[in-house]
């Protein structure tokens, strides 16, 4: 499970940077601000996890794990903030929390 996690977070990191090396070897733009590079890849993990969690295929056990090791990182003090400005990023299904109770 933590595999899982690991491997979604570091394939992540590698696109990110690829694509930065690319942009500063043939567009000659200036290299990555590294607090906006970090936000970018912690999104894209976040909407993987999310699918992760969705999948049919996930079994319960499974599901509970990852949300228990999900909610570890967000109490430490590292991630706090990126939890804190994306409450609902985790939530299986983020739209239909925001959405008015008829």
């Amino acid at each position: 499970m933590l595999v899982v996690l690991w491997t979604m977070l570091t394939a992540g990191v590698m696109r990110r940077l690829w694509i930065y090396r690319n942009k500063v070897k043939y567009e000659g733009t200036a290299g990555p601000y590294v607090p906006v590079m970090l936000e970018l890849v912690l999104l894209q993990w976040t909407m993987q996890v999310r699918r992760h969690l969705q999948l049919p295929t996930t079994l319960d056990d499974e599901r509970t794990q990852i949300q228990t090791v999900l909610r570890h990182f967000g109490q430490h003090p590292s991630y706090h903030g990126f939890w804190s400005k994306y409450p609902l990023h985790f939530s299986v299904n983020p739209l239909v929390r925001r959405l008015p109770l008829r």
